[in-house]
């Protein structure tokens, strides 16, 4: 049985790329220059353990950050993620709303020989442009970046 576990995950290991564990293209929680190939398409979710996950400067809960990211042409990724505390109540009375973020990431520059990739990136896109409603308003994940 080990060895059939072993062999799953080193034939699974030579096919996957590097993905964060919030969704877009990177290593665990930082972004990099790396793209998802034209029309890939990627579903994944995270479990955070207690200690790890922090909402509101508290840590009492576990999370799950569950997402779906699309790579459209060789240069942009458009990711939708979903994260939620695991054991509070979604409800009017706990005032507790899950954060929905959407982010888009365009490539500008490809890596040359000397010469670095630079991708512009924005998470929760809704809320650095004002669009976002009351409930994303309290969100803890926005961000820009190259």
């Amino acid at each position: 049985m080990t060895k059939l576990v072993v062999t799953i995950f080193l034939l699974v290991g030579g096919v996957v790329s590097g993905q964060s564990v919030t969704g877009t293209s990177g290593l665990i929680h930082i972004p990099s220059a790396r793209m998802l190939e034209d029309g890939q398409l990627v579903l994944g979710a995270a479990y955070i353990p207690k200690p790890y996950f922090q909402r509101y400067d508290r840590r009492i809960n576990p999370g799950l950050n569950t997402y779906i990211t699309v790579g459209f042409f060789p240069f942009i990724e458009v990711m939708f993620r979903y994260t939620h505390e695991l054991n509070v109540p979604v409800n009017p009375e706990t005032r507790y709303f899950p954060d929905r973020m959407f982010s888009l990431r365009v490539k500008i520059l490809n890596e040359r020989k000397n010469i670095p990739a630079l991708v512009f990136g924005a998470q929760d896109f809704s809320k650095l442009t004002g669009l976002s409603s009351q409930a994303s308003l309290n969100s803890m994940y926005a961000a820009t970046y190259f």
